[in-house]
């Protein structure tokens, strides 16, 4: 039903369908329709996205993921926000700026074979992310991928992909998250 939050018996997995050969079909939403409020479970973030847009949890994930039930993709490989810990991927990367992390989070994944680019930018909200491009084993860049610095969490950043969602719509995501410390 729009708007419904459903929780997964599976645990996510990341990253979403890296090795896909061609893009499956856009999620787009009205331009009338109402946008809810995501507040995360573990970590004091929110996300404004469309009502109509199904979204999954999963309970007991220690990355408070949130991803889209949508078309024939499995949930677990359509991951839209989740926690990045710098330490659990690669300890020696904590002590370099997080441009780092970004430029070298492929490596962590099959499927995945470079990036592209990486564009540091601030959302409304004032959070600094980064827009990073990465170019699949297929050559193809089939996903956005945006990651936020979080502040006073040196080791910790939110990652927020989309390989389905409209830009614009994604990108309203984007602009959207706020971190709420004293939220949780």
């Amino acid at each position: 039903s729009p708007g419904s939050i459903f929780r997964s018996t599976s645990a996510p997995s990341s990253p979403p369908s890296s090795g896909q050969a061609q893009t499956p079909a856009r999620f787009t939403a009205e331009s009338g329709v109402t946008w809810n409020t995501y507040s995360g479970k573990l970590y004091p973030y929110t996300f404004s996205y469309p009502a109509s847009l199904p979204i999954v949890i999963f309970p007991g994930d220690t990355n408070d993921s949130v991803a889209i039930a949508w078309e024939n993709i499995p949930s677990q490989k359509n991951v839209l926000l989740n926690m990045e810990f710098i330490d659990k991927r690669d300890p020696k990367l904590t002590k370099e700026a997080k441009i780092e992390y970004v430029r070298n989070w492929y490596k962590f994944f099959p499927g995945w074979k470079d990036v592209a680019s990486v564009t540091p930018f601030t959302n409304t909200n004032g959070l600094k992310g980064y827009r990073a491009v990465y170019i699949n084993t297929l050559g193809a860049s089939p996903n956005s991928d945006v990651f936020f610095e979080i502040p006073n969490r040196p080791n910790t950043l939110i990652h927020l992909a989309n390989g389905i969602l409209d830009p614009a719509i994604f990108d309203r995501i984007v602009d959207s998250l706020k971190w709420v410390p004293g939220k949780k």
